[in-house]
């Protein structure tokens, strides 16, 4: 699996993450979806959708701890082999889910 992830990381040219990760934000910023992401980061952190959503674009969740209060959060990392419409479609569900 690491000779694998090497090799996809090596045949894409270096600003296909950096598009992928600008796509996958105006997306978010577009729709109005709250988000944080590490300054350079690919990984971008939400409010956890439903679990249908969840399950269907396999994102990890974890409970975060704010001022004592305790909240879903989702993540989802993006890489250079996540197509446009992938991205499109996660984006929408949590535009939904947040109805």
């Amino acid at each position: 699996l690491c000779n694998h992830i090497k090799e996809q990381l090596q045949d894409r040219p270096k600003n296909k993450y950096i598009k992928n990760v600008q796509f996958f934000e105006t997306l978010l910023q577009q729709e109005a979806i709250p988000y944080y992401r590490a300054p350079k980061g690919n990984i971008f952190v939400f409010d956890a959708p439903n679990e249908e959503t969840t399950k269907r674009f396999q994102l990890s969740t974890f409970t975060d701890v704010v001022n004592g209060k305790e909240l879903a959060k989702a993540h989802a990392i993006i890489f250079p082999h996540h197509g446009k419409k992938q991205m499109e479609e996660l984006v929408q569900a949590l535009k939904e889910d947040l109805k």
